[in-house]
């Protein structure tokens, strides 16, 4: 079966390449391709929805290869909400740090100890 691949980055800059059906190519140009952002690791903790990948041009890179551009589910450009999503993304960390910080000292380790014995 003949593929297209598409290539895009998360917001971390890693890519990714997605192959679909040869078949889908006019689709793909006129309304792009849905994806489940929760299957994208750089993509899956800032955002619950689906996403779109579209071709930024006609002519592919190489061989049926298709740099694409990412689209939230409300058309928002992914180079767009990246500094919201990446705020996002820091302020998780910190509420995971205040939460993995024992408030009082050698208080898991008296915890672990006494369950222990």
């Amino acid at each position: 079966m003949k593929t297209i691949e598409l290539v895009f980055f998360d917001i971390f800059n890693q890519k990714h390449i997605l192959k679909v059906p040869f078949s889908v190519k006019e689709k793909l140009f006129s309304e792009g391709f849905k994806i489940d952002a929760s299957d994208v690791l750089g993509i899956m903790f800032v955002c619950d929805g689906d996403f779109i990948l579209k071709p930024s041009i006609n002519k592919p890179c190489s061989n049926e290869s298709y740099l694409c551009h990412v689209f939230d589910a409300d058309g928002n450009l992914l180079q767009n909400v990246k500094n919201k999503w990446l705020a996002e993304i820091n302020q998780k960390g910190i509420q995971w740090k205040q939460f993995m910080t024992p408030t009082q000292p050698n208080f898991e380790y008296y915890l672990i100890k006494s369950k222990a014995i």
